[in-house]
């Protein structure tokens, strides 16, 4: 194209050979598939495709080992730090422009908004409503490998927990479901509530599970339609539950919520992050 067509230089080095293009049919493979062994030859005599050596002496090109960037948790935690800091020197100047908009104000806000991991307030908040003793003299070894240090807990005596979840489309994800699962189970058997009650529901209640203190809890994949929470609460209200708490697995995408309840509540959302009443966490999909 360079030399017919007159659109560019040829480059220092380049070499340009009639003979050899007019018996490589014009084609960059019949030019490979002419050229000796050492000079990128098929040495088979067969697809004529160049080849390149690697660091390793095989064929192919080296990125075809692709490798983790370097750097330990630290440099990427440093950089992080310096990627935020740049976010937010950026989103100033645009402020003083006047060129920042609504919608990218709340996305700097968003990125630059330290995000919590949920199964550590899960936890916190279930624990802290049982009268438990931690110690870190033998912290619990299931959750090292996901890199939280987490004491043991001896002397649970807990009352009844209520967990509520949410059986729209957006919750009912394998991988939601199986990350809130584990975590409630090993939950469940450290503090031990005396009751623990599981209720699906959707705009009704699709299910209503009780587990005792040594019963091994399971919260599991159901089919559902929209979100009306407040028939949770008339359902808990029926059937006399007074829990010590309660966690509701959820989009936060409902249509009614119906009134304050008289117990601590937290929302453990793969969705919004607001509700009218209770705390709310989102899920972070890299701790899921």
């Amino acid at each position: 194209m360079l030399i017919s067509e007159k659109i560019g230089k040829m480059p220092k080095g380049g070499l340009h050979n009639d003979a050899l293009v007019t018996a490589g049919g014009g084609l960059a493979e019949g030019v490979y598939a002419l050229l000796p062994d050492d000079q990128g030859g098929d040495k088979g005599g067969g697809g004529g495709q160049p080849t390149f050596p690697n660091g390793n002496g095989g064929q192919g090109s080296s990125f075809d080992e692709l490798q983790d960037a370097p750097g330990g948790e630290a440099e990427k935690a440093a950089n992080e730090a310096e990627w935020k800091v740049s976010v937010a020197q950026a989103a100033q100047a645009a402020k003083m422009h006047g060129k920042l908009s609504s919608g990218l104000r709340q996305f700097v806000t968003d990125a630059l908004r330290p995000t919590p991991d949920w199964r550590e307030v899960l936890r916190n908040f279930i624990t802290q409503r049982a009268r438990v003793e931690p110690s870190f003299a033998r912290p619990k070894r299931r959750w090292l490998g996901e890199d939280l240090f987490l004491p043991d807990l001896s002397g649970e005596d807990m009352g009844e927990l209520v967990i509520a979840v949410d059986c729209s489309g957006s919750t009912m994800v394998p991988h939601i479901i199986n990350s809130f699962s584990t975590n409630t189970k090993a939950i469940h058997q450290d503090v031990k509530p005396s009751t623990t009650h599981v209720i699906y529901w959707d705009t009704r209640i699709l299910g209503h599970d009780v587990f005792d203190r040594q019963d091994e809890l399971t919260v599991e994949l159901k089919g559902g339609g929209g979100t009306t929470f407040s028939q949770v609460v008339d359902h808990i209200n029926q059937k006399g539950i007074n829990p010590t708490c309660m966690v509701v697995l959820t989009d936060l995408y409902i249509g009614e919520f119906g009134p304050p309840l008289d117990f601590p509540v937290l929302w453990v959302s793969n969705g919004a992050d607001t509700a009218p009443w209770g705390e709310v966490v989102k899920m972070d999909p890299r701790h899921l």
